[in-house]
């Protein structure tokens, strides 16, 4: 039986005569198989690119657990909060007017104690018309707004002055009524109106002036001021008619003062 060869060992053979009795097989196919005319049908490599590929598996995208749960929370109450922030405060004051007793609570140093707590009332009032007057009147308003990203001023030293120095100004007033109930009131009304107004105003502030808001969180502190001011702050315009606004704050501190002295006398 004749025995029939495949193209490729016809052609080594070819190849080997003309390269000599000495050439390697193995060189002599290796050009033999090169020479032979492509397929006429589909090659591996079409093969595989008609092959259906199936689809990466789209896993959905979980959300900052640390800003979406705690921080839009408490954002969403801010916001409800934020146009209710001065009946807050009043009707607190008229809840304390029920059972506060004013008193020296400083004993023997009361002289001392008074004149601390008038300072820190007027650092706070100071700290409140420097900021107000470098922010500008919308701080005023009943929702959150601003024209322009502050962030010169005390503003470079920290994000929220004016809350900074409300806080200020109530320690003050503690001291001067002389209550100590009052202290954990102040404290228990400054985490309920600020834990939610700040992270409302955040929120705001990010979806306006975006990256340029998020590099000054970075750099400036929330609520504990830093001793330098930041490097790239801009110079801010003070608006000095915010001083007749916390004159105005002093008055009515003052009427609050005298109201919870008057209402301990009336309750005996």
């Amino acid at each position: 039986m004749r025995k029939s060869f495949g193209p490729g060992v016809v052609i080594a053979n070819q190849y080997r005569g003309r390269l000599g009795p000495h050439a390697k097989p193995e060189v002599c196919l290796g050009l033999s198989l090169a020479s032979l005319p492509m397929a006429s049908g589909p090659t591996n490599v079409q093969l595989f690119s008609k092959a259906k590929v199936p689809e990466p598996v789209r896993v959905a995208r979980m959300p900052d657990q640390t800003e979406s749960n705690l921080h839009s929370a408490l954002a969403r109450f801010g916001q409800v909060l934020f146009p209710r922030r001065l009946w807050v405060g009043l009707t607190v004051v008229a809840i304390v007017a029920l059972f506060v007793r004013p008193y020296s609570v400083f004993g023997h140093y009361q002289f001392l104690g008074t004149f601390a707590s008038l300072a820190l009332i007027v650092l706070g009032l100071a700290g409140r018309a420097w900021a107000a007057g470098c922010a500008g009147r919308h701080t005023r308003d009943a929702r959150i707004d601003a024209p322009r990203l502050i962030t010169g001023g005390p503003f470079a030293y920290v994000r929220n002055p004016i809350y900074l120095a409300s806080i200020i100004l109530g320690f003050g007033m503690v001291g001067l009524v002389g209550d100590p109930v009052l202290l954990l009131i102040h404290l228990a009304v400054c985490v309920l109106l600020y834990a939610g107004i700040i992270p409302a105003e955040e929120r705001f502030l990010k979806e306006r002036f975006g990256p340029a808001y998020v590099e000054y969180m970075e750099n400036v502190p929330r609520i504990w001021p830093q001793f330098r001011p930041w490097e790239k702050a801009e110079p801010a315009t003070f608006d000095p008619r915010t001083w007749m606004d916390q004159f105005r704050l002093a008055l009515i501190l003052a009427g609050i003062y005298f109201g919870l002295h008057l209402a301990a006398w009336l309750r005996g």
